[in-house]
């Protein structure tokens, strides 16, 4: 093992505290704090209802406890109860106008929609800026501004409206770096909660650069940081493999889903980065087993049955290859990608004429090596190639 990693191993070692992290612990009483704890290990573990069952006691405490209300919405979204969580909200700030947690809360599961969202963390903020958890939430919602104007932003240009284009990419640089700037202030008030060091680590992550350098480096620190505090968090694990591989170290980061996976067991998004590593590092048949589990909590992810695919094709399990990566050309038919593999995969297997099928469909898919793809097909045609 190199340095670094050792280095990791040993703080993976150190941690050996079991009990999630109480954000704000001390305005809960003992019985709300042991609800937050169990809640929280509930949902970790993909049990929305006993999270719902559990944080009662935590969610009737006055003044209003942010995260064990966040924990309370958090389960009803995963419950489909979205619209339920926004009423009963909503119900709760017409009885309490001007509650700056009841104003966070209300935006939290609200709409996004022009702006709207953004405005209530702002509220939040101008009532109460003493209170960490306005600062948080406008680093995550302004973060996803960014990338929402990214995506504009190339939509346009791909229109070619380049002044439109231009606004949007301004309006993006714009809101990253005040997403920045209210994560690094939430970081630096509260050094002691996971959530903040949390949130400065992903708002760096979200970057609409790829994630590089000194911005890689402090993303990395911010969430070990996050998981130091709160070691038996899934989330924050997760969020140290995806630092991890920021700064090219791809067995740090596996040791880090890993420990992530074990931590929620039905996740299938932190199994989906892990064998995405695995594969990385050339650990093909590990990498088949943790996305085969991966594919079976979440069919419907075409990354998921692409990445097994690609594991399966390495271990030379050419026929179930074909049949995840047809899977993933069914999940997500305007991505080239899986329709490149699967023509690859029919060529191995002898079926030409399926093969060139596929490389066509690449091609109108908007495929990028197109010369390459052109000279599959005519070679699968039995053309003669140069």
């Amino acid at each position: 093992m190199r340095p670094l990693v050792v280095a990791f191993v040993l703080a993976l070692s150190g941690c050996a505290t079991a009990e999630r992290q109480v954000p704000d612990e001390a305005s809960l009483d003992p019985a709300g704090i042991e609800a937050y704890r169990e809640a929280a290990v509930s949902l970790d573990a993909g049990e929305p209802e006993a999270a719902l069952a559990e944080i009662g006691p935590a969610v009737a405490h006055e003044p209003w406890h942010v995260p064990s209300h966040a924990l309370r919405q958090d389960a009803l979204v995963a419950l489909g109860r979205e619209a339920e969580a926004a009423a009963w909200y909503s119900e709760e700030l017409t009885r309490h106008a001007g509650d700056p947690a009841r104003v966070l809360l209300v935006a939290r599961v609200g709409a996004r929609s022009g702006g709207m969202r953004e405005a209530g963390y702002r509220e939040a903020l101008r009532l109460d800026p003493g209170s960490v958890w306005p600062w948080i939430a406008l680093g995550y919602e302004l973060a996803r501004v960014a990338r929402d104007e990214t995506v504009r932003a190339t939509a346009l240009a791909d229109a070619g409206l380049t002044e439109e284009s231009d606004a949007a990419a301004k309006r993006s640089e714009l809101a990253e770096a005040e997403a920045e700037s209210f994560a690094t202030v939430a970081a630096a008030e509260r050094p002691d909660l996971a959530a903040a060091q949390g949130c400065l680590a992903d708002v760096l992550l979200a970057s609409r650069e790829s994630v590089r350098g000194n911005r890689a480096v402090d993303a990395l620190r911010a969430a070990e940081a996050a998981a130091r505090l709160d070691d038996a968090s899934p989330r924050a694990w997760n969020r140290v493999g995806l630092a991890r591989r920021a700064v090219s170290d791809d067995e740090g980061a596996a040791l880090a889903f890993a420990r992530a996976a074990k931590l929620a067991p039905k996740d299938a998004s932190i199994r989906a980065n892990l064998g995405r590593v695995l594969l990385d590092l050339r650990r093909d048949s590990e990498a088949s087993e943790v996305l085969e589990e991966a594919s079976e909590l979440d069919p419907g992810s075409s990354i998921v049955a692409l990445n097994h695919g690609v594991a399966l094709f390495r271990t030379r399990d050419l026929d179930d290859a074909r049949k995840e990566f047809a899977r993933a050309a069914r999940l997500a038919e305007s991505d080239p990608a899986p329709h490149e593999a699967l023509a690859l995969t029919l060529a191995e297997l002898g079926d030409r004429e399926g093969a060139a099928l596929a490389m066509e469909r690449y091609l109108a898919t908007g495929g990028a090596d197109r010369d390459a793809a052109r000279s599959f097909v005519a070679e699968m045609r039995g053309a003669v190639t140069p």
